[in-house]
């Protein structure tokens, strides 16, 4: 049987500095761009051996860098199972991370971890960002490292020991509760939001120009005289066919990059956690347990609720740390799957009886404080530049989207859980116990005081819930018994 010694402070695995190199080498490239596309676009015949010289520059920059990051990195866990990350070049950093507050270690292979036989290992806990405590390991070194720190959650009168591999007398009770078929996964690649990767797209290739304009004004002048002068030699239909092309350009990269996420996607139950397995080149997999969600979401756009496609999130603690890309999101295919996926937590409100709305004031107070000043900036753009009157149709999305906000916005409640329902042109729903409540806020503006409305913030420790412009009485009431039930049952 392998073992490891966790208590004496090491460094990473050598191959680890293979990794270690090509994320110093990613880096560099992108602080670089800029400058390299000034070599690229520069006249040929006085660039000499510049782009040579920099070739080789560049990847040798990193490997300095990275060798020097990998014999300056360091962890160990204490005798106070505490796990210490030292790192730093010329800022010497010390992590300390109580493996009591560790609420999930996360196990992560990218296509370069395959090839090596690597895996990063990160952790979360309330108060510290992954970015802070990743640690690249061997396969067999993260698992155990992840087995060993859930050995001492779960028995922590016990010594620590070096052996990170022991017997577990009972075996840990396990059942999956579904996997993700192939035809359900091009159904999501095909429903992704593609206005989303539109705008990304836009905003990318926008970018791109400027940063070719700062290298060569001759190569920007000539790509743009072309754009332009075909655009405005078939007018709205050169418009229509590049606004066209992009999209469809979009719609390829949201498909593919649902594929590369959720493909090999499954979940399983094991013990009080979930387990959470997803990814097809780079490999994520994520403990949530049980006892941490604070609330839980589901939520779907246009396309999604026409198929009955949503994607679930469990708000667990520790989850404002991390970003957007590193969270993993549940593909609910079915709804047949959400009382699974609830059990552990609280079931489903029946969606029959009153429940508590938004004030139709919204509307109109949204309409002036959003919608007015935003048609203003188009306006004042559009007087000098004629074409960016196509921004009005941002100005009637928003104008749609408050009004179903407000249309749709239900909020239903018994003694344990409130169900929330929302959403403009898609659909989101939230399940949230009255216990995980950490804090609350009753907002007032002017003008909802003199209508008698207020504002309700519900914070936990996996993120806040607004409830807006709903009537003082109620939200001084819904704020009174999130407090009574904060009070007196245990979080």
């Amino acid at each position: 049987m392998t073992t490891f010694n966790w208590d004496q402070p090491q460094r990473q695995p050598g191959k680890a500095l293979i990794y270690v190199f090509y994320k110093t080498l990613l880096t560099a490239i992108k602080i670089f761009i800029p400058f390299l596309l000034t070599i690229l676009f520069k006249d040929s015949k006085k660039q000499g051996n510049v782009w040579e010289y920099t070739a080789v520059f560049i990847p040798v920059l990193a490997l300095v860098v990275a060798v020097i990051s990998y014999r300056f990195f360091r962890f160990y866990i204490n005798e106070l199972k505490q796990l210490v990350v030292q790192k730093g070049i010329f800022t010497r950093k010390q992590v300390v991370l109580p493996l009591e507050r560790v609420q999930a270690v996360n196990v992560q292979q990218q296509w370069l971890h395959r090839l090596t036989n690597l895996a990063e290992v990160t952790f979360d806990s309330p108060g510290t960002s992954s970015e802070e405590v990743k640690i690249t390991l061997t396969l067999q070194q993260a698992n155990a490292l992840k087995e060993y720190i859930f050995l001492q959650k779960n028995n922590p009168e016990q010594p620590v020991v070096t052996a990170a591999e022991k017997v577990i007398p009972e075996p840990v009770k396990s059942y999956r509760l579904y996997d993700l078929d192939p035809l359900s996964l091009i159904r999501l690649g095909l429903t992704a939001n593609h206005i989303e990767t539109f705008l990304i797209t836009l905003t990318f290739g926008y970018s791109l120009l400027q940063n070719i304009k700062s290298a060569s004004d001759d190569y920007y002048n000539k790509s743009m005289d072309l754009v332009s002068g075909y655009m405005v030699y078939q007018s709205a239909l050169g418009v229509f066919l590049v606004v066209l092309l992009v999209l469809a350009l979009s719609v390829i990269i949201s498909f593919f990059r649902i594929v590369l996420k959720y493909a090999n996607f499954n979940i399983a139950a094991v013990g009080n956690r979930f387990q959470i397995r997803t990814g097809l080149i780079n490999t994520k997999e994520v403990l949530v347990p049980f006892s941490k969600i604070q609330y839980i979401s589901w939520r779907a756009n246009w396309l999604r609720t026409k198929t009955k496609l949503y994607v679930l999130q469990f708000h667990n603690i520790g989850q404002l740390q991390l970003k957007e890309a590193q969270k993993v999101l549940i593909p609910l295919t079915r709804l047949e799957f959400l009382p699974q996926l609830l059990a552990n937590y609280h079931p489903l409100l029946s969606a029959d009886g009153p429940a508590i709305r938004v004030h139709k004031s919204y509307i109109s107070r949204m309409y002036i404080l959003v919608l007015l000043p935003l048609l203003a900036v188009v306006l004042g753009i559009a007087w000098f530049y004629p074409f960016f009157y196509w921004g009005l149709l941002v100005v009637v999305y928003n104008a749609g989207s408050i009004y179903l906000f407000q249309q749709k916005f239900r909020m239903r409640f018994n003694e344990e859980v409130i169900h929330i329902q929302k959403g403009s042109y898609g659909s989101e729903d939230l399940l949230l116990l009255w216990h995980k409540i950490q804090t609350v806020t009753v907002q007032q503006s002017l003008y909802q005081r003199k209508a008698g409305l207020a504002s309700v913030k519900l914070g936990t420790a996996g993120g806040s819930v607004t409830i807006p412009y709903i009537p003082l009485e109620t939200a001084n009431q819904v704020a009174n018994f999130a407090l009574y039930k904060t009070a007196t049952e245990k979080w």
